[in-house]
């Protein structure tokens, strides 16, 4: 997945709709109930995939691997491409390749802006879309487009921070995404080597928010209360075993942020 999800996707179990056989697709977060998302099927014979995003009423067909340049392709919304030619619902095939063995089909449609750095839409051979839940589902905590957290980095302070993003326009340096290898291109959480590292949500809230970590057996180490406004926890690591912690910003008891640490000794 890009985006640096933040949770699982689970495929699981059949399911009919209209006469048509589907697989359930499952998400889970780091501090949310697992929940059905949506429903997907395919014919590899045709090198086509289809989802049907839960708050949709009809499925979306997400990849087609018999496109050839020029060749055009439907989008959720123009706001799914951004600075390409096609500009639009309806967008272009821009080249077609071969990358480690897999047939890519690079679209003319440039996604995520710098949410995640921003990638040309592809449709890979054996791996999917890169962007597939990206562009046809929503966030299960926030209304907005996407159904994982997005990560930037940022100097706020001169302290880096490794923060999760509603906002486009907080991300001052946006991680880059790999289409096939994954999480090489880009680092999922802190990695402190001073003693205090600073946590951030960019969430306008005007009440108090709470803010705990939690190691990894869900034991409760460190907590304290932002007040309304204040979208920074310092967090002392004096004291700390080295590994990763599980932090969690919260307002009257609904989770508004969550992520990983990793506290190195």
């Amino acid at each position: 997945m890009d985006a640096g999800l933040e949770g699982t996707i689970r495929v699981e179990g059949d399911t009919v709709v209209n006469q048509i056989s589907y697989k359930k697709v499952f998400f889970k977060g780091d501090f949310s109930l697992e929940a059905l998302v949506g429903l997907v099927r395919e014919n590899a014979d045709e090198g086509k995939l289809w989802f049907w995003n839960n708050l949709d009423n009809q499925e979306a067909l997400v990849m087609d691997l018999n496109l050839a340049p020029g060749d055009t392709f439907p989008v959720a919304n123009t706001s799914d491409c951004w600075d390409g030619d096609s500009g639009g619902p309806i967008i272009q095939v821009a080249e077609v390749y071969s990358l480690e063995s897999k047939k890519v089909i690079s679209m003319d449609c440039w996604h995520g802006g710098s949410f995640i750095g921003g990638d040309s839409l592809k449709f890979i051979e054996g791996a999917g879309p890169n962007a597939t839940l990206f562009l046809q589902n929503k966030n299960l905590d926030y209304e907005i487009a996407g159904i994982g957290y997005r990560l930037c980095r940022i100097l706020r302070e001169d302290t880096l921070a490794f923060p999760l993003f509603s906002d486009v326009d907080f991300c001052g340096i946006p991680t880059d995404v790999q289409e096939i290898h994954g999480v090489e291109g880009f680092s999922i959480f802190p990695n402190p080597a001073g003693s205090s590292v600073a946590l951030f949500h960019f969430m306008p809230l005007s009440k108090p928010v709470s803010w705990r970590l939690y190691d990894g057996f869900g034991r409760k180490v460190r907590e304290k209360t932002l007040e309304a406004g204040d979208s920074r926890a310092e967090v002392s690591l004096v004291g700390l075993a080295g590994g990763i912690y599980y932090y969690l910003f919260e307002k009257e008891g609904t989770a508004i942020s969550s992520g990983k640490l990793l506290v190195v000794e």
